[in-house]
């Protein structure tokens, strides 16, 4: 949903004292430089077509593999006091991820396509529009509390639906509809009814509805937690909105009707000094033109996730997350991978970065997920007053890999291809190295380093050719001021 110049005035004006109503702004801005060496992980000539470790062939023939840009995150989120009994939320952004890159948006800051006398004149194009991510009331019922209108949901550790509460999240999970939540002893409900999308028209077959809720059973004096998020999405034939990423033929042909179920369980205990948490997401059900067009598939994809983390002392932790998340093996009519949410990450550099955005500028470098792997990754953290530091290893093995004379899928294009010979599971291994430092109560300094050895999985072409993987450094630096 886009924001247009006259809301947000509106906006404004109702924080006027014309009005009694109080409101309170929140928000977050955040400016960091990003610096990857090696991007496609391996080194290439030619075209570079074929090549699935590479996520895009080489623009006009240039062996351009390292990345390096600026970019900010912007959201502002107003709460509005109506009453006892009313509140009224919304958070304000732009871009897809909650802001964008600096220097997208410059009208005369391309060299010779301009007036060379105005080549140092940046005047911002003003194309980029603000985004209305979150618009809704919380009503404070006699039974159960309501929030109705486009509102953020959460669940478990967050690796399947996330709403991105967290400090640098980009992006967030939303839910367009009512979701009532009731409290009953040690038991949360939290029953929903939504509309995810009504794009081509206002007919029943030109949108997606989604019906459930979660069940949580909290136990203070045990420390345990056990819940499971369900839902039931149903799409309509003629919805063109969602785009078929997963199809072969990498065009936007919409999946057509189907009927998703998404089940996650969840469950977290804590002893003493340890917590865990496990999160086991499972998708089945059918949609169609998932790999061709017409065509139904069935979908099973599920996947499990477990954390542990040890708190020595007030310094001193010690975290551990192990996942195991499906990916696609290419056969038609059944699809078994998943994505994880975009926010959930455990490396700086392996799954963090969508590495065909760097030379594709039409996609979102930050809208990379976990998927197609098993991986473990160990934290070790330590924290003081004003710095925390974070030393992490991360190891992973794709689940899918090729096989020669097989038609097999590429997890890292979304595209089928034929494979030349077998192809390593080995994803590889990751060294991380955060600091952060508050300088203030609102302002927060950061800084990345990152090491990553890629495994043979990416040492693969499409013909008799194995190309050796090459090693990637990463640095990152960034300000945020929250407030």
């Amino acid at each position: 949903m886009k924001i247009s110049l006259a809301l947000l005035i509106t906006l404004l004006i109702y924080s006027s004292n014309s009005f009694s109503l109080p409101i309170d702004w929140q928000g977050e801005i955040t400016f960091d430089h990003h610096y990857l060496s090696n991007a496609r992980f391996i080194q290439e000539t030619g075209n570079g077509t074929g090549n699935i470790g590479s996520t895009e062939v080489l623009k006009n023939g240039f062996n351009e593999n390292e990345a390096s840009f600026q970019s900010y995150i912007f959201k502002l989120s107003p709460t509005i006091i109506v009453s006892d009994s009313v509140i009224l939320k919304g958070e304000i952004s732009n871009g897809l991820a909650r802001g964008g890159r600096l220097g997208d948006d410059s009208a005369n800051n391309f060299g010779t396509e301009t007036n060379p006398g105005r080549y140092y004149n940046n005047t911002p194009a003003g194309t980029n529009q603000l985004n209305l991510n979150q618009l809704y009331a919380r009503i404070y019922g006699t039974t159960a509390t309501y929030e109705i209108g486009r509102h953020p949901i959460h669940w478990g550790l967050g690796a399947l639906v996330n709403n991105g509460s967290e400090s640098q999240s980009r992006f967030s999970t939303i839910r367009d509809g009512i979701t009532a939540k009731v409290k009953l002893g040690k038991f949360s409900i939290e029953p929903f009814i939504a509309r995810s999308f009504s794009s081509d028209s206002l007919s029943s077959e030109s949108n997606q509805s989604e019906i459930g809720g979660t069940l949580l059973f909290n136990s203070i004096e045990s420390e345990m937690k056990l819940g499971v998020y369900y839902s039931s999405i149903t799409t309509g034939e003629n919805e063109s909105q969602r785009r078929a990423d997963t199809n072969n033929t990498g065009s936007t042909t919409p999946f057509n009707e189907g009927k998703i179920k998404v089940t996650d369980f969840y469950f977290e205990k804590s002893y003493k000094n340890i917590n865990l948490k496990i999160e086991v997401p499972i998708l089945s059900g059918t949609i169609g033109n998932v790999f061709q067009n017409s065509q139904s598939s069935n979908i099973d994809s599920k996947g499990m996730i477990a954390q542990l983390v040890y708190t020595h002392n007030d310094q001193w932790l010690l975290k551990s997350t192990i996942g195991n998340v499906n990916g696609e093996d290419g056969t038609a009519g059944s699809f078994e991978g998943l994505s994880l949410h975009p926010n959930f990450q455990v490396s700086n550099i392996m799954f963090n970065y969508n590495r065909a955005a760097v030379w594709d500028t039409n996609e979102n470098i930050f809208d990379s997920s976990i998927t197609n792997s098993t991986f473990l990754d160990l934290d070790l953290i330590h924290k003081s007053n004003q710095s925390t530091w974070i030393l992490g290893f991360t190891y992973a093995v794709a689940n899918e890999a090729a096989k020669a004379g097989s038609s097999a899928y590429n997890h890292l294009t979304g595209k089928t291809f034929s494979a030349a010979f077998d192809q390593d599971e080995s994803l590889g291994l990751e060294v991380d190295l955060d600091y952060e430092y508050q300088l203030s109560e609102e302002t927060l300094i950061d800084l990345s380093l990152a090491y990553f050895s890629p495994g043979d999985f990416y040492a693969y072409t499409n013909t008799a050719t194995v190309v050796t993987p090459e090693s990637s450094y990463l640095f990152k630096f960034g300000t945020t001021i929250r407030f």
